[in-house]
């Protein structure tokens, strides 16, 4: 049989067989469960994937070293923000947008949100429920740690797009600018997830919209620790409240830095609250 002919039915076997992709506009990319559709790469180079129970596009980020937390001489910066430490973290993946309305809805059957809109982030959920809709999907809330990774996209700076941040980059009250930034829109509501810039991961509202709950209990205390400083980091000890991070529509520019923390109560309920999947990998 002719060398080229007998390659060519070997290729169509495999490829029909499911081991090899068909050919396609897409970029071929790394598998990751058989729940997790490959979608390509996104316009920063980084490998999406769609859970296909509930929707969520994810971003598989590589993990890695990076220093966490802010120093002492940023604006506006609080003491449980320090000090500035090295952590490594596994490769994870990360939803690319806040979940929203419609995706809680599918999965919890309800819709508690203030701002109605099916592509608007969901809020007025409690810390609880979430673990609640992760529990259900296999999905996690993003570590602290993952959170800031996440956020920060390889930036050393108060926020992923640089020294400040303008309203046509983030959902935030514009009227309390920061770093000698004019004065913005306070929108006053949220906004659809993905109708703002993507950071360096392709990750959108990572500042701003709705803060996100994390997994970790809250310790002002705990980058002072040896823990904080291991591989994959995570509190679980420390005060009875639980990590948010990002900053709000309702929150002034400097509570959407990159680094800043704040601990709230896992049962609150209210229209500045919301969060994003994450996902351990194997």
């Amino acid at each position: 049989m002719d060398t080229n002919k007998k390659a060519l039915r070997v290729f169509v076997f495999l490829t029909v067989v499911g081991v090899l992709p068909l050919l396609s506009c897409r970029e071929y990319v790394t598998p990751v469960t058989p729940d997790f559709t490959p979608l390509g790469k996104n316009a920063q180079g980084y490998e999406e994937f769609r859970e296909e129970r509930t929707g969520i596009v994810f971003v598989k980020l590589p993990g890695g070293k990076f220093q966490m937390g802010s120093p002492a001489s940023e604006a506006e910066r609080h003491d449980d923000e320090g000090p500035v430490h090295e952590v490594t973290l596994s490769p994870f993946l990360i939803a690319k947008y806040e979940v929203t309305q419609a995706q809680w809805k599918r999965v919890m059957g309800t819709s508690p949100s203030h701002f109605k809109g099916k592509d608007l982030p969901v809020e007025q959920v409690s810390w609880g429920e979430c673990q609640e809709f992760c529990k259900k999907t296999g999905l996690s809330l993003p570590t602290e740690a993952q959170w800031e990774y996440a956020c920060r996209a390889g930036t050393n700076t108060p926020f992923s797009f640089g020294a400040t941040i303008t309203s046509e980059q983030v959902n935030y009250n514009g009227k309390y600018p920061y770093g000698g930034a004019p004065k913005g829109l306070d929108r006053r509501k949220t906004v659809a997830v993905g109708s703002l810039p993507a950071n360096g991961f392709g990750l959108h509202d990572m500042h701003g919209n709705v803060w996100e709950w994390c997994e970790d209990v809250y310790d002002a205390n705990f980058y002072s620790t040896p823990a904080a400083a291991g591989p994959d980091p995570v509190s679980t000890s420390g005060s009875g409240d639980r990590v948010d991070r990002g900053g709000s529509w309702s929150n002034s520019t400097g509570y959407c830095r990159s680094a800043n923390r704040f601990g709230a109560h896992p049962g609150i309920r209210s229209d500045i609250h919301g969060f994003r999947s994450a996902r351990p990998l194997p």
